[in-house]
């Protein structure tokens, strides 16, 4: 075995090159001689290594794509996906038995590598047995330790023995010498980590790379897998690296890796958006191809990196650019990302769905049938993709569909297609296509059962069999009614067209049953004034503005850049549906797909959402519908006191119900409707009072205080930064002035951002 070197100093020392050390994992190296007490300084502690990519340089990744032009079938019979490049079709495995190297990128660190088989190998000089280190070394496929297989370690010390362990590492000149550069068992792994520009910065050690680097180490100088510093610091999302290898002449879009990528595509893979915004402040060109045909925004749309596909757009990428396979960002995310984002967020902007790939004229709703994707496909339904664009086999989304045997997509695939009128549908199937006709009937089917259930009731029928009979047919109707005409809409439709459904037949039941048995002045008129002051702030409620968030596209792109170069573009805070910065305490609500400014809840009951923009007639329309419900319950009662011969002091309780639902079953019908609806407006009204008085918070901030870091949670409480006292509370909510008295504070939730208020004495609180 050679010696050691020694260096000037007299400590024992070894040469730093360009690439790292194959015992841990990394190239060989060479370069100039560092004594070894210097690479074991304590200080140079290295952080947690970036994982690496599933795809990048050194990868041979299972079950790629045929070479371009080529095609290839699915078990199901569709295609697989594009063609990206015939070099990457092999699967993920070593070179062989005789293989030196790794790839960086396929073997990681030192401490994830060594697995069973890499212990054994350890890169000697041809195999297994690794080298002369041991009796039985020598290369070729020979075992270390005299032939016999060496038991693998899954963690070995970080300074073992020689006689534990007789490996070494090959010369840094990138031949099979035998001769050894290191003592690997003097050494820790830390000091080789250290000693090679490749290895360090991949850990982040900023110093010792500058030390290196101003020693004249050129950063523009690959290893031999033919990858830059650059490249290892873009994909650890080592900024400060970056900036300092930049400076001293690195080249922002140099190809290198396997892929032939840049820097930028690197970061890209991984999703560090900082690094992306960073590289691009230098220069880079997202729009440079890698190996595999792609640029930056294919690459994010495949990974299902939202933010950064925002970021390419709003700097100006075109949202339906195409790799050289013809694949625009939606197909990769429609194939790729079986998630609402990116490919939303791409529908947002305007994306063509309808285009065709260059080999098999697939689009993307070809792409999400043969990945499965149910939720792209929806998404792309509601967007308006043509279900019967055809490929070059002449094939439509349904007909890959039909292949694959999926009922799910078979069924909304062949639903989309009645909607539009294909098929020469019959007239019913006319009806059910037609969107406005089925918000119709679930809105309808309400008054019709209501109506139905009092009006079989109260016929002068003595036969119960009858009647049931008759309500047997209103089931049957409907169940035909539901199967036919409802759709995921009836959530939000049904529960409107409840509502409306009972006021309008207790309207019709006050004025033809109530009008002539109770006072007009002290009956009649509150209940008017009360109900249109009810209609009032119902109509508010349902067709005002509830504060909903808007922007210009230009207004979209411009936040986009500016929270991503400010670190901020995070989903918590940025809305990737509305394209817009969400002020404090707004949501975005997933049934008006819209950003709603102080969001407390949507409300079914009015068929629209409650916001900064209609709370408070929200409030009104509670308090003057509880009130219209009083009255109704007392006229019933009224009513049967004059046309009932029965008494509940007299009679009892149950003997009272008994005969009142005999003696008008339609009265004792709309009775239960309205006993019904004042249980759930009052718990309604008092919950929303108790919140806005008492804890300053809506509906969404208590049922998500934990998200949100501006609340103080507890097991029995909830701080909220709003919560100024209960009557400063209501004043601001209701912005009561009483002649001057009050001064609310009057905020605009629609562009406020921050919680930052500051209360001045007898003038209201002011924003900051």
């Amino acid at each position: 075995m050679a010696a050691p070197q020694v260096a000037e100093d007299g400590s024992r020392g070894s040469r730093i090159g360009t690439a790292g050390f194959a015992g841990v994992g990394y190239p060989d190296c060479q370069g100039p001689r560092v004594p070894a007490a210097r690479l074991r300084s304590p200080a140079l502690v290295a952080a947690p290594p970036q994982d690496f990519p599933r795809e990048g340089p050194g990868y041979r990744l299972a079950g790629r794509p045929n070479p371009p032009g080529s095609q290839r079938l699915t078990a199901a019979g569709g295609q697989g996906p594009p063609p990206r490049g015939g070099a990457h079709a092999q699967s993920l495995r070593p070179a062989g038995p005789g293989a030196v190297q790794q790839s960086a990128l396929s073997r990681g660190p030192a401490r994830h590598a060594r697995t069973r088989a890499g212990t054994r190998a350890l890169l000697g000089g041809g195999g297994r047995g690794g080298g002369t280190g041991g009796k039985g070394g020598g290369g070729g496929d020979r075992v270390a330790s005299g032939g016999a297989r060496a038991r693998p370690r899954a963690r070995p010390p970080p300074r073992p023995s020689p006689a534990r362990v007789k490996r070494f590492l090959p010369a840094c000149s990138g031949r099979r010498d035998l001769t050894p550069r290191w003592r690997t068992a003097r050494m820790s792994t830390r000091a080789k980590r250290a000693a090679c520009p490749f290895s360090i910065q991949r850990y982040g050690i900023y110093e010792r790379c500058r030390e290196l680097v101003e020693a004249g180490y050129d950063v523009r100088q690959p290893d031999k897998e033919n990858v830059t510093l650059l490249h290892w610091a873009a994909i650890n999302n080592r900024i400060d690296l970056v900036k300092y290898y930049i400076s001293k002449g690195a080249i922002v879009d140099q190809l290198g890796g396997d892929l032939n990528s840049t820097p930028l595509h690197w970061a890209t893979r991984q999703g560090h958006l900082s690094m992306v915004v960073q590289l691009m402040k230098y220069g880079a060109d997202p729009s440079l191809i890698d190996g595999e045909g792609c640029s930056c925004i294919h690459l994010a749309a495949q990974f299902g990196h939202t933010s950064i596909v925002a970021y390419l757009i709003a700097k100006g990428q075109d949202v339906d650019m195409m790799d050289q396979n013809g694949m625009t960002p939606l197909m990769w995310a429609a194939y790729r990302t079986h998630s609402v984002d990116p490919t939303r967020l791409l529908l947002t902007f305007n994306v063509s769905v309808n285009l065709g790939d260059k080999y098999h004229k697939n689009t993307a709703l070809h792409w999400a049938v043969l990945a499965g994707n149910t939720t792209v496909i929806s998404l792309l339904l509601e967007a308006g993709a043509n279900v019967d664009a055809q490929n070059i086999k002449g094939e439509s989304a349904l007909d890959l569909a039909k292949q694959r045997k999926n009922v799910w997509m078979i069924n909304h695939l062949q639903e989309a297609r009645q909607a539009k009128g294909y098929d020469n549908p019959s007239f019913l199937r006319k009806l059910k296509a037609d969107k406005e006709f089925r918000q119709k009937v679930m809105l309808g089917t309400p008054f019709l059962v209501i109506w139905l259930v009092g009006f079989i009731a109260d016929l002068n029928i003595d036969s119960w069999l009858i009647k049931g009979l008759m309500y047997g047919g209103v089931w049957a109707t409907v169940q035909f009614l539901s199967k036919s005409f409802f759709d995921h809409s009836m959530h939000s439709a049904l529960p409107l067209g409840i509502y409306l459904a009972t006021k309008f037949w207790m309207y019709v039941t006050w004025f033809f049953w109530f009008w002539n048995d109770l006072n007009f002045l002290f009956i009649h008129l509150p209940f008017l004034a009360n109900s249109i002051a009810l209609f009032y702030n119902f109509g508010k409620s349902w067709k005002s503005d509830p504060g909903i968030i808007k922007a210009t596209e230009e207004q979209k792109k411009k936040t986009i850049v500016e929270l991503a170069e400010t670190g901020s573009l995070d989903l918590s805070i940025f809305c990737s549906t509305c394209l817009i910065r969400k002020p404090v305490r707004s949501k975005h609500c997933g049934v008006c797909n819209r950003c709603i400014a102080k969001f407390d809840h949507h409300c079914p009951w009015v068929g629209n959402c409650v916001g900064a923009g209609n709370h408070r007639y929200f409030m009104g329309y509670l308090f003057f519908l509880l009130f219209m419900i009083c009255w109704m319950i007392y006229g019933c009662i009224s009513y049967w006191g004059l046309h009932c011969e029965t008494s509940y002091t007299k009679d009892g309780f149950w003997t009272y119900i008994t005969q009142i639902a005999t003696c008008s079953p339609w009265m004792f019908w709309m009775f239960l409707n309205s006993v019904f609806h004042f249980m759930w407006v009052a718990v309604l009204l008092m919950c929303q009072m108790y919140q806005i008085s008492c804890l300053g918070i809506t509906t969404n901030e208590r049922m998500n205080a934990r998200r949100y870091k501006h609340f103080k949670v507890t097991t029995t409480s909830i701080e909220s930064p709003f919560n100024h006292g209960c009557v400063r509370n209501i004043i601001d909510f209701f912005e009561f002035r009483c002649c001057g008295l009050f001064r609310p504070v009057i905020v605009d939730w629609t562009r406020q951002y921050t919680i930052e208020y500051d209360q001045i004495s007898g003038s209201g609180y002011q924003l900051v």
